[in-house]
């Protein structure tokens, strides 16, 4: 497959790297570490070859696609597992390229160019894309389709996405924003020295990705070198019926939980970096910030 058909849409994918709040931008690989890599293990698709040497690994929205670090780290380990699965089910040769949140590896189907995810919890394999090529096109269409309610400050930044064709209930979408604000004013004196930045995607509408069947956190990342946490905190519209008090009340509780569950979450990627987490304080900040908004009419 030529490389010229994700050529032909670099100003776009280099677009979506540069505002996705889920990536560090764009960072190349070099033709040096490239050709390292295929002389230890296999050539890569051509595709994923171009992406690699033109923008690096892609964090736009899952399935992650690995920049070469993590394609060097889960290469043996996919192979291994492949193979077993295929002296039990008949396939063709695979390539790792990324991953998704359940744990599993998505890979290039070599003989029919298809993009495919394996977990050895399940029998089957996941169709996830016609080719890579399309699938890098979805995930940039998913940046650009949404709509943006951002707001920056020193320490957090918080997005609500509306995306997808689902009607988000207004007054679910006004209690985000209050919750927004509130958090702006009470995490100004929040400092921590390995935690710089904190990036929270809340995703209303529920098809904001086809990937997320349920309501939940996704995509908790931690980045040592620019002490930043990301998180998607996901809604899904099955969640929500047509009462507005109701709606309101549901989420304030789930949307409490989540961030309340993030402070383990957190603590436990920090700790892997030998790193000390407050979460105390986070999470009495995250308290606060719920009864606060308790006191709204909605």
């Amino acid at each position: 497959m030529s490389n010229v058909i994700l050529a032909k849409y670099f100003d776009r994918i280099k677009a979506a790297y540069e505002v996705s709040a889920f990536t560090e931008g764009i960072c190349p690989e070099t033709e040096d570490r490239i050709i390292q890599f295929e002389a230890k293990y296999a050539s890569i698709p051509t595709e994923y070859r171009w992406l690699l040497l033109n923008l690096g690994g892609c964090y736009l929205a899952e399935p992650w696609i690995y920049g070469l670090k993590e394609l060097e780290e889960n290469y043996a380990i996919f192979i291994e597992a492949y193979e077993e699965y295929m002296s039990e089910c008949e396939h063709g040769p695979a390539f790792p390229i990324g991953g998704l949140g359940d744990g599993s590896i998505v890979f290039i189907d070599l003989e029919s160019g298809k993009v495919r995810g394996y977990n050895n919890d399940y029998a089957d394999l996941e169709e996830v894309a016609e080719s890579f090529p399309e699938l890098i096109l979805d995930l940039v269409e998913q940046v650009e389709s949404f709509s943006w309610y951002n707001i920056n400050r020193q320490f957090l930044h918080y997005t609500a996405k509306v995306g997808g064709t689902d009607d988000v209930l207004d007054n679910i979408l006004s209690a985000a924003r209050t919750i927004r604000k509130e958090m702006k004013s009470l995490f100004e004196s929040f400092e921590i020295e390995a935690l710089q930045k904190m990036d929270i995607c809340v995703c209303l509408s529920g098809n904001i990705s086809k990937y997320y069947s349920e309501s939940g956190i996704y995509q908790a990342r931690y980045y040592l070198k620019t002490k930043k946490f990301i998180v998607y905190v996901h809604f899904c519209s099955n969640e929500w019926n047509s009462g507005k008090k109701e709606n309101v009340s549901k989420f304030l509780k789930m949307y409490n939980d989540y961030l309340l569950e993030l402070s383990d979450i957190i603590k436990k990627k920090m700790a892997k970096h030998k790193l000390d987490f407050d979460s105390k304080c986070y999470e009495d900040i995250i308290r606060r910030v719920f009864e606060n908004v308790e006191e709204y009419a909605w």
